[in-house]
């Protein structure tokens, strides 16, 4: 199972590289997909260009936390480089949203990493 979770955090890592960008400019950055292995654990993530305003989401293939943590602030669950100041917060048991306290800059290539040393995926 320790295999499986690297495999997730090295996919979160490529596949969470958010490129903003306000103008027509592209750039082209090959995301990493959801393996079949993965797929046991990862349903959908937030990846390429996003507008500077979106949220950040992760969406787990099964329920990783209990009910009643829904709408709570998730800490020390994920970090960006660079650095984003915001806060996560569990949507619902399977989906986990980064809110941008402020505007993502443009032209930026954001990398997620998800801590799994909080192992929610213990749950249930």
């Amino acid at each position: 199972m320790r295999k499986h979770l690297s495999r997730v955090l090295l996919v979160l890592t490529i596949g969470m590289c958010c490129s903003i960008s306000c103008k027509k400019d592209t750039l082209n950055i090959n995301y990493g997909a959801i393996t079949e292995d993965l797929s046991a654990y990862l349903y959908a993530y937030t990846s390429g260009m996003i507008s500077k305003a979106s949220p950040i989401q992760i969406r787990f293939a099964q329920s990783v936390v209990e009910e009643a943590k829904i709408g709570s602030v998730a800490t020390n669950v994920i970090r960006f480089s660079p650095s984003i100041n915001g806060e996560a917060v569990w949507e619902d048991t399977q989906t986990l949203r980064f809110n941008p306290s402020d505007y993502l800059k443009s032209k930026t290539t954001y990398i997620g990493t998800l801590n799994l040393a909080e192992n929610f995926f213990q749950y249930p």
